[in-house]
């Protein structure tokens, strides 16, 4: 690769190379849009903030928080989040029940 970057013809040898690639690849670079990672930033934006959001892992409670504002416990390792203090208290005893009930059933 070097080669080709430190040569006098870089189109000239860059086309050459392109052309010794399998058809297939040579189809995804004709095919490549340089513009797609600006029109499409707004998207991965959105993206990335849905991520950011968790739900409880309470069983009586649905409610979705942004990942940072939960509260995060490694119960069992397993990875929890909680909306509220209120929630942790309930939660932490019904998931240690619900995955210590579901390993005996492994072992069974």
């Amino acid at each position: 690769m070097q080669t080709i970057i430190q040569s006098n013809n870089y189109c000239r040898s860059l086309k050459e190379a392109i052309d010794l690639l399998p058809k297939e690849l040579r189809i995804m670079i004709a095919n490549y849009n340089v513009e797609h990672r600006v029109n499409y930033s707004t998207v991965m934006n959105e993206l990335s903030e849905a991520c950011r959001v968790v739900y409880c892992d309470n069983p009586l409670c649905d409610s979705g928080c942004r990942k940072y504002e939960a509260i995060y416990m490694n119960i069992l390792s397993n990875d929890c989040y909680f909306c509220s203090d209120y929630c942790l208290e309930l939660g932490q005893d019904e998931i240690c029940h619900y995955i210590g009930k579901s390993k005996r059933k492994i072992l069974v």
